[in-house]
């Protein structure tokens, strides 16, 4: 149970890097924001994701978006997904390597992590956005004010 709500607590959080960042470069030209989400190989996220990736440029979503995509290996080669959106292959967790639980919810957090440690993007970015696949942005995400930049982290709570 805690787990389940962790992960729908780390869904609706905006991640904030602590670097220093001027509200106009994030703001203004988003260079310095990214957004996130993980699916699983499958038609499923596949139709999550065309909805996600719509929404986000209908909204004017500054930054970059990133789809991290965890598949086991014997599903990667029948896939025909791969081209949708900007897309990072993250390894799958779904499967607990040492106790043999299935537990799908595990790859968005580990994914996260994945692309911390493996993607060039990480080091022009000090903003984070992580939504799940079925959400829809209706406008652009906002830094908020100088108090909450201060603190260095800024909780959106979305539906919670």
């Amino acid at each position: 149970m805690a787990a389940a709500i962790a992960g729908a607590v780390v869904a609706t959080i905006l991640l904030v890097w602590t670097a220093p960042v001027s509200a106009g470069a994030a703001a203004g030209d988003g260079r310095r924001m990214h957004t996130l989400f993980s699916v699983e190989c499958g038609d499923y996220f596949d139709w999550q994701a065309v909805g996600l990736l719509h929404s986000l440029r209908k909204a004017g979503q500054p930054g970059g978006v990133t789809r991290l995509l965890s598949c086991a290996p014997d599903q990667l080669p029948s896939y025909r997904g791969l081209r949708l959106g900007h897309t990072l292959q993250v390894p799958s967790y779904s499967r607990h390597p040492r106790t043999g639980d299935w537990y799908p919810a595990i790859n968005k957090p580990a994914g996260v992590v994945h692309w911390l440690k493996h993607s060039p993007e990480v080091n022009d970015i000090d903003w984070v956005v992580i939504l799940d696949a079925d959400q829809i942005v209706r406008g652009p995400s906002f830094l908020g004010n100088s108090a909450q930049k201060k603190a260095g982290l800024l909780l959106l709570i979305m539906g919670i």
